[in-house]
């Protein structure tokens, strides 16, 4: 299943899937973005959701955008 959230100014899309694996998509920067994970259980994948997010917003967005 495919979610969308803003980060940023940015409208991204994300697959958010078992264990912490995560595709994001962020059109307006012509990426994507694979994170990948190893966890055990559900209740440690969504505890894991915000620092991802926060990752993606503080340092991948903002290397993208340098690298255009």
């Amino acid at each position: 299943m495919w979610w969308n959230k803003p980060v940023g100014s940015y409208k991204v899309y994300f697959a958010w899937g078992f264990g912490g694996q995560y595709i994001f998509i962020i059109p307006e920067l012509n990426a994507t973005v694979v994170l990948t994970g190893e966890l055990e259980n559900a209740t440690q994948s969504r505890s894991y959701k915000e620092p991802v997010f926060a990752l993606l917003e503080e340092e991948i967005i903002p290397y993208l955008q340098s690298s255009k």
